[in-house]
């Protein structure tokens, strides 16, 4: 089985590559869907944590957690932050591997694993090709500002504790530019798909 890791700095146009992946029919590990899945299981060892580093109980409220409030608190201590995605990365980790698994038993020919962090967790070691979502970093601060609760501040150091794009490029077998229409994209991800699918054939 093809394991192909997708990434992208925020805003880079990831998930719009990764839905194309979907309506080509393979399966996708999406790494953002299932955080929000954790945090809304409400797991134990979670609750455990999240009181730990909030010790005035502000983003947990009846073991309902505010993710916004607690953003706020672990973005402004790293200790805090590491704390808490030691846990996240762990349940994580566990739900992609049996993603992996299941997947192999099933005999399907490709997965995909959508991972925002895949160089810097070093999750590009489990894969067997690895593709870039790029965008301009001008391009990808217009976008990410149009969204719900983002402020410069917050952009910035979210793009402090990811890797420079630069670097990616090096690092990634495949580039697909979305910044020039997503029918561009489209056709791009597919040549990328069709190359990868023939160096696999029997």
């Amino acid at each position: 089985m093809i394991i192909i890791g997708l990434t992208g700095g925020i805003g880079s146009g990831k998930t719009t590559i990764s839905n194309h992946l979907k309506k080509m029919n393979f399966p996708v590990f999406d790494s953002d869907l299932e955080v929000k899945k954790i945090y809304i299981k409400k797991d134990p060892s979670l609750i455990r944590i999240i009181k730990k580093i909030d010790k005035n109980g502000l983003s947990i409220k009846k073991n309902k957690i505010n993710k916004k409030v607690l953003g706020q608190i672990v973005f402004s201590s790293p200790k805090k932050l590491k704390l808490l995605e030691l846990t996240i990365y762990k349940k994580l980790n566990t739900a992609r591997m049996k993603f992996i698994k299941k997947n192999k038993n099933m005999k399907k020919k490709l997965v995909v694993l959508d991972t925002p962090l895949l160089f810097e967790k070093k999750l590009n070691k489990i894969c067997d090709y690895t593709i870039l979502a790029f965008a301009p970093k001008k391009i990808r601060t217009k976008r990410v500002m149009k969204r719900p609760n983002m402020n410069k501040d917050r952009l910035n150091k979210i793009i402090q504790r990811q890797m420079p794009e630069a670097k990616k490029r090096k690092l990634s077998n495949f580039v697909v530019h979305t910044y020039l229409g997503k029918w561009y994209s489209k056709k791009e991800l597919k040549q990328i798909i069709g190359k990868i699918l023939k160096q696999h054939k029997p």
